[in-house]
Parts: C-alpha cells; sequence; structure tokens
C-alpha cells in the first residue's frame, strides 16, 4: 500500500437497477468527506471497506467492513416514502460518533454488538459496532439522494404563483428542512471511517477541511434587488418592531446618508473586512417583468463599487429560470458591464424549475447557481449546506455543474408575511443552525440584501449579520463568498486520488 494508496474502498452491486444514482451519490458523499476512495472491482482492498447492499465480490476476513443496506430497487422508490419516514436517530456514545442523525431508507435493525446509535422511535439499534465490523441500518444513499434530486418535490405538482416549491407542501411535512440530513450522514459516515481505521491500525484520511484549517463554512452574498434602503413598508415595520422617538430619529438620520440611495455597498464592505470575510453579489441583468430588478447593471452605482464586489454573479430574472435562452444573454449583459467572468447565478424571488432550470442554466455557461433555498423560512432544502454536482434525473447523469444551496435569507426572518422575527427573537434559530454546521463540519450560505444592510439599524438586521460574523471568526469558521466556496471544492475534487 502507497502514501497515494485510498484508505477506503466502496463495494457496491454492479447489477443494480439504480447503479449509476448509487455511484453519483456516493461520489458526493465522499467529495464532502473530501476524501478518495476506490472502487473494488477486483485486485487490491483497502483495509476499510463499505460494502452497500449486497455487491457480487467478497471482502477478506481481515478488513474492517461498514455495511450499509440498499433498501430499494427501483426508481418508484421516491414516490413511496411514506410521510412518517423520517426518524431522528440518537447517539448512546456521543464521544465516538455524531450525537444524532436522521433517516429516510431503513432496514431491519443490524445484529447485536456494541451500541453506537439508538433510534429514537423505538426500532432497536441503528448503529452497532464490532471487532471487524460496523452494521449501520440507515440507507444513507438512498436518504441522500432523495434530496440531491429533489425527490421529494418533484412527487407533487403543487407550486404558488411564481412556479416555487413551498415547504409546506412537502409530501413528507415541513420539517424533513429543519436539519440537514445530508451534512448529518456525512458526519456519521466520518466517524465509521475513523473507527474503521483506529480498528485496522492505519492513520485514518485526512478528511477534507476548509482553507487554513478552519473548522467549517460560512458563504456570503447579497442580492441586489434595489439600491435604497427605506421604503415605506420598511419604515411602518420599523416603527412597529420598536416604536419610539429613537427608531424614528435613526430612520430619519439614515434617510438622508448617501449610502440610503447608493446600495450600502461600501458600509457592507467595511463590516466584512472587518471579520476577514468576503462575499458575492448577485446582480440584475435585464428586466423582463415588473417582477424583476428594474435598475440597469450600467447604473454608476454599480460600476463604481465594483472594486468592492469579491465575487459578482447573476441575479436572474422570475421567466430565466423556466424559458431556455434567457439567463445567456442576462450573463453576457452583467460580464459586459464589469468586465467580469460570472460564475454562479441565483434566480430572482427564488424562482426554479426542477426541470428546466438547471439545464438552461448549465447551457447559458453557469458554473453553479445558488437558488435553492426557501423564501419564508431558513432551511435545507437539498439536506446539506455544501456544494454538490447537479443530477439530471431525465438523462440519468451527473452534470458539471454545481448547487451551493442557499440556507438562510434575512428578509425570510425579517417580512411580517414570513417569520416576522425581530433580530433578537431571530437569533436562537440562526445560533442554533450555525451550531449545527460547525458540528458537522460543513457550509452555511446566507442571503442578506443589501438594502437590509445600512447603518441606519433601526431594525436590528444589521447587527445580526455583524453577530453572526462574529460568531463565525471566533469559531474558526471560514468567511467567503459563494464564489470562492465552490472554486474550493472543484480544486479539492482535482486533486490527485480524488
Amino acid at each position: 500500500m502507497t502514501a497515494h494508496d485510498p484508505v477506503i474502498g466502496l463495494s457496491i452491486r454492479s447489477g443494480s437497477p439504480l447503479h449509476a444514482e448509487w455511484m453519483y451519490t456516493w461520489k458526493q458523499l465522499f467529495r464532502m468527506l473530501g476524501i478518495p476512495f476506490s472502487l473494488i472491482t477486483d485486485g487490491r482492498i483497502p483495509p476499510v471497506v463499505i460494502r452497500y447492499g449486497e455487491p457480487e465480490i467478497s471482502i477478506p476476513e481481515d478488513r474492517f467492513v461498514i455495511r450499509i443496506p440498499e433498501t430499494v430497487s427501483g426508481v418508484p422508490f421516491i414516490r413511496n416514502v411514506p410521510k412518517a419516514a423520517l426518524r431522528v436517530i440518537r447517539t448512546e456514545e456521543a464521544e465516538s460518533s455524531p450525537p444524532f442523525c436522521d433517516a429516510l431508507y431503513y432496514a431491519p435493525p443490524p445484529p447485536s454488538g456494541a451500541v453506537w446509535m439508538q433510534d429514537s422511535g423505538g426500532l432497536g439499534c441503528a448503529v452497532t459496532v464490532s471487532e471487524r465490523d460496523a452494521r449501520c441500518a440507515i440507507d444513507i444513499p438512498a436518504t441522500a439522494f432523495y434530496f440531491f434530486s429533489l425527490a421529494n418535490e418533484r412527487r407533487i405538482t403543487e407550486r404558488d404563483a411564481y412556479g416555487r416549491f413551498r415547504r409546506t407542501d412537502s409530501p413528507l411535512g415541513s420539517a424533513i428542512y429543519d436539519t440537514p440530513v445530508v451534512d448529518r450522514l456525512v458526519a456519521l459516515l466520518r466517524a465509521l471511517i475513523r473507527h474503521g481505521c483506529r480498528r485496522q491500525g492505519v492513520p485514518p484520511p485526512p478528511f477534507g477541511s476548509w482553507p487554513g484549517g478552519r473548522a467549517f463554512a460560512l458563504a456570503l452574498s447579497h442580492d441586489v434587488d434595489r439600491f435604497h434602503s427605506w421604503t415605506w413598508s420598511k419604515i411602518r415595520r420599523a416603527m412597529k418592531s420598536s416604536p419610539g422617538f429613537r427608531t424614528a430619529k435613526t430612520v430619519l438620520k439614515s434617510l438622508v446618508r448617501p449610502d440610503n440611495r447608493s446600495g450600502n455597498f461600501r458600509f457592507i464592505r467595511r463590516i466584512e473586512k472587518r471579520y476577514g470575510g468576503t462575499s458575492t453579489y448577485f446582480i440584475a441583468g435585464i428586466a423582463r417583468s415588473p417582477r424583476d430588478p428594474d435598475y440597469d447593471p450600467d447604473d454608476p452605482r454599480i460600476r463604481k463599487n465594483l472594486g468592492l464586489f469579491s465575487g459578482i454573479g447573476l441575479h436572474g430574472s422570475v421567466s430565466g429560470a423556466s424559458r431556455p435562452g434567457l439567463t445567456a444573454g442576462e450573463k453576457k449583459r452583467v460580464e459586459s458591464v464589469t468586465g467580469r467572468k460570472i460564475l454562479g447565478i441565483r434566480s430572482h424571488y427564488l424562482a426554479y424549475d426542477h426541470e428546466k432550470t438547471f439545464r438552461h442554466n448549465l447551457e447559458a455557461g453557469f458554473l453553479y447557481d445558488s437558488t435553492l433555498g426557501f423564501y419564508r423560512a431558513p432551511g435545507w432544502r437539498c439536506g446539506t449546506g455544501l456544494p454538490f454536482r447537479v443530477w439530471d434525473c431525465t438523462t440519468r447523469a451527473e452534470l458539471a455543474f454545481w448547487e451551493l444551496p442557499q440556507i438562510l435569507m434575512g428578509t425570510s426572518l425579517y417580512y411580517e408575511k414570513y417569520c416576522n422575527l425581530t433580530a433578537k427573537a431571530a437569533w436562537p434559530l440562526v445560533f442554533a443552525m450555525l451550531q449545527e454546521t460547525a458540528r458537522n463540519r460543513a457550509c452555511m450560505t446566507i442571503n442578506w440584501h443589501n438594502n437590509n444592510l445600512h447603518p441606519g439599524d433601526a431594525t436590528g438586521y444589521t447587527a445580526l449579520y455583524e453577530k453572526i460574523l462574529d460568531w463565525t471568526k471566533r469559531q474558526n469558521g471560514w468567511i467567503a463568498s459563494t464564489d470562492e466556496i465552490v472554486q474550493y471544492f472543484i480544486g479539492k475534487d482535482q486533486e490527485p486520488g480524488h
């Protein structure tokens, strides 16, 4: 065994009708782990083997085997998950395995052994370990693929007036998006692999870390819908949430500041620089309807501040999400004005058609999308905050196109018709999400509109944004733009052995 040989082998049933789906999913999971693996066909078998289902190849008895069940055998499985399927799995030994996990696909409890994780639903042991193997009752690839492929929202036709999937329409209930199901499963795999390496007396693989040894990542982004900070409705909300002379004075002082009408770009850069962070600004290209931002990307307020933008993405039109060719023209417009290559896109209103949007964006030459989140509430729509390659359900193929899911949007917390939370009331929710991200060594993408970050912070949401950055820095998190996060993942993917 050489220094460059993978420590981990994957054994998978080649005759499975879902072989393409499972190989795609395992690739994403190993990318998220940040380690290479070898697919076992014949020849040398690494010291630790993940055995998925009942593959044809036998594994020598001196290897440590992580056994994971293959519980489904055909594409219709995405339509056959009962509403009560999502169960929380809690650990018996928090110091040696993740504190909890989630499962959609579940096999009968494994044979007895040292209990690592217990099914809180009373169905027995979820993970047991012995001298030579670990037995997991959770079908990790099937659960992860359910999220990667947006299977949950494909099961229904209900959409809102803008064609968006609403988490309240989820066939499995909206709680399925309250936790990063996939990130927790990656943490479980990491713990199982480390345990197997200890049993085999070999060093564990160098699991992917963030630059500079950072523990997790916070991706910063700003959708530029407008330049001016205040509207009459926002003034009314500010006065309602904190009535009194002081709030009125703050609003009035802010109204006469130049920043109020110029996008707050310099103010935002000062905040982010204070914490060593960078961000991506998603700028609109062409207004195609009254719903789209109505400014021109050649506006002087953008041109004179280009040096402040670490990353620039396209804030795509609502119709561009469903009609071919539109985002390509919008991308070209922003690139011609800014002189910068546009890598990412986020659709206005978070408009997304799960059959069309990714194809249009791939054809337009984008590297990644960051639309997949919810506008009414935060949540893990894809089960993860980490970047992953998009799966085409029609061609059953992995695409050279990435998704970096949006996890939290400031306006979803603040607006009266959404969560309607004061900044003080929002912090416990945000704090719990940050803790979850740090615990899983994952990434959390936040979208704070530029017009909600300004010196006249009558609502407290500018201070909340700073509090997020401050906590991340103190907990050794990497604060970066969405462009940087995706490019870092692509760079890791191209390293030898991956």
